[in-house]
């Protein structure tokens, strides 16, 4: 027998080959029980998730500015990856047309909470507040 995959199985490899449905469940069951509560009218959850490595995407990833890399040398974004902000604060039925990238998450938790940041990467993100309706509540 040969260890060596045939194209086929690395295709399916690099493409994925998992179907989730027991996550995505798990998702919508956990957002449904937090609309119920008594939190949800402070409440922000951003669902970003990667798709399969970006192999579908037909944007190539923009590159990162050099006085905004990261201390570990990250120069570049990878692909682009859906997000959902679901919240009573989101806009609703709209797509933002800003470039975000995963330090946006951390930006916006760090003006919601008036906390520093931890590097020039994270100053110089985009907040996620183009998607949010005011007024919100800065703690």
């Amino acid at each position: 027998t040969s260890l060596r995959a045939s194209k086929d199985q690395t295709y399916l490899a690099l493409k994925g080959t998992q179907d989730t449905p027991a996550e995505t469940n798990f998702s919508v069951k956990t957002i449904e029980a937090l609309k119920k509560s008594k939190y949800w009218k402070d409440c922000l959850v951003i669902l970003t998730f990667d798709e399969s490595g970006g192999f579908w995407d037909h944007v190539p990833p923009p590159q990162i500015a050099k006085e905004n890399l990261a201390p570990d040398g990250l120069q570049g974004c990878g692909p682009r990856i859906p997000a959902l902000l679901i919240s009573p604060y989101a806009k609703r039925n709209y797509v933002s047309h800003v470039q975000y990238d995963n330090t946006s998450i951390l930006k916006f938790i760090e003006w919601n909470y008036g906390i520093r940041n931890l590097n020039n990467r994270d100053k110089n993100a985009a907040n996620l507040l183009d998607m949010l309706k005011f007024p919100i509540l800065k703690r």
